[in-house]
Parts: C-alpha cells; sequence; structure tokens
C-alpha cells in the first residue's frame, strides 16, 4: 500500500515539476536525495546519480570536440562591452520563453544608454552573419528593440 502510495506521489512529483512548471535542474538532485532519505544502503540510488549527472553533463555544451581559434579571432575584434552584448544575443539560440524574456528586457534597458547603443552594432552585425543558427523569433524582437532605442 506505502510502496504504491510512494509511486503515485513520486510521478506526480516528476510529472508537476517537469510538464507544469520550468525545468529546475534541482529536480534530480532532490529526487535522489528523497530517495536517499528512504533507503541509504541502496546501490540503485548511486547508479541514479551517476545517470543524472550524465544527463546533466551531455546537456552542458562544449561535449564536442570544437576549433576555438576561429572563435578567439573573431572575439579580439570586439572590445569588452562588445563581447557581454555578443553573449547575451547568443542566448537567444535557445527558444525558451523565459529566457527571451531575461534577455530583451536587459537589452531594452541596456539601450536607453547612448554608449551601450554603440557598442550594440557590431554584436548585431555578427548576430545577422549568424542569423540562420536563431530561430525567427530572435531577430524579429532584436529589430522593435532596435526600432525603439534607435529611432526616437
Amino acid at each position: 500500500m506505502i510502496l504504491k502510495w510512494l509511486k503515485n506521489t513520486f510521478f506526480e512529483y516528476i510529472y508537476n515539476n517537469l510538464c507544469t512548471v520550468d525545468y529546475s535542474l534541482a529536480v534530480g538532485g532532490e529526487i535522489i536525495n528523497s530517495l536517499t532519505a528512504v533507503d541509504k544502503e541502496n546501490e540503485a540510488i548511486l547508479d541514479y546519480w551517476d545517470k543524472l549527472f550524465d544527463i546533466i553533463n551531455y546537456r552542458l555544451s562544449g561535449q564536442t570536440d570544437f576549433d576555438w581559434n576561429h572563435i578567439i579571432t573573431k572575439s579580439n575584434q570586439f572590445d569588452d562591452e562588445e563581447k557581454l552584448i555578443s553573449i547575451l544575443l547568443t542566448r537567444l539560440k535557445y527558444g525558451e520563453a523565459n529566457r527571451y524574456k531575461w534577455i530583451i528586457s536587459e537589452l531594452d534597458d541596456l539601450l536607453n544608454d547612448k554608449h551601450i547603443r554603440e557598442k550594440f552594432v557590431k554584436p548585431f552585425i555578427q548576430f545577422l552573419n549568424e542569423r540562420e543558427k536563431y530561430i525567427d523569433y530572435a531577430l524579429t524582437i532584436l529589430l522593435v528593440l532596435i526600432k525603439k532605442s534607435f529611432y526616437k
């Protein structure tokens, strides 16, 4: 009876955290901590931890061989402020709503500053040169921000 209740509770927890709210990396750790609290000696928990680590590791970028020389050469053409703006724009590659909200909100605030608007030009040109890596929505939002910030 308690095992059935635990299974139902466990799957309800998974559903609520992975399907109805934004994905949280803490979910896997919380599950493993809960399992450990119930059964500290279970070897399967260590196996779960290893699998969770593999999943997290897989999601991290840079897991494949990459020629960094091209990136380093290209980044040397930017000053530090332009690099930071470029990093913000690069984060638009992933079509996640919350990420877009934060980035666009910050860019909207930053582009109120004339100095930052000048620094925005080179990273935006780089963005345009690489636009096939982005969804069209990213370009549309940036064009709206540019119209708002540059043509007051």
